[in-house]
């Protein structure tokens, strides 16, 4: 497994572990377990095209094609269940984007379960489509 992978699941398992009760992370952990994918990055990542709010990681390039940084975003389409405006939104400024992929992951992970938290029907979204 790629390590930005492990730290996208480790920042994933850490929230799981200070918030032991809350619905959208139980709804994650029983997702990613039926499906049986061996990561929280492919679980989410399969259950957020499936509501229309997808996480990205996009590479800011300079004009000679040499990695900058890291912007950490999200993707929405139609109909996602937050009612955005379709496309996609950086969650950092893009002046200042991350030099480390991993913590650019890490931070990914977690802004991206606050999101979902925002979703108070997470449950039936993932579990009727």
């Amino acid at each position: 497994m790629k390590t930005y992978i492990k730290k996208f699941d480790k920042k994933i398992e850490e929230l799981i572990e200070l918030n032991p009760n809350d619905d959208c992370l139980k709804a994650i952990v029983e997702f990613k377990n039926k499906k049986k994918y061996d990561s929280f990055y492919g679980a989410l990542g399969d259950m957020g095209f499936g509501i229309g709010v997808e996480y990205r990681m996009e590479q800011l390039l300079n004009k000679n094609y040499n990695l900058i940084g890291y912007i950490p975003s999200i993707k929405y389409t139609n109909e996602n269940p937050l009612k955005q405006e379709v496309g996609i939104c950086s969650l950092i400024d893009k002046n200042s984007p991350f030099t480390s992929q991993l913590k650019a992951y890490e931070y990914l992970a977690k802004k991206y379960v606050y999101l979902l938290m925002r979703i108070s029907n997470l449950r039936e979204l993932v579990f009727t489509n």
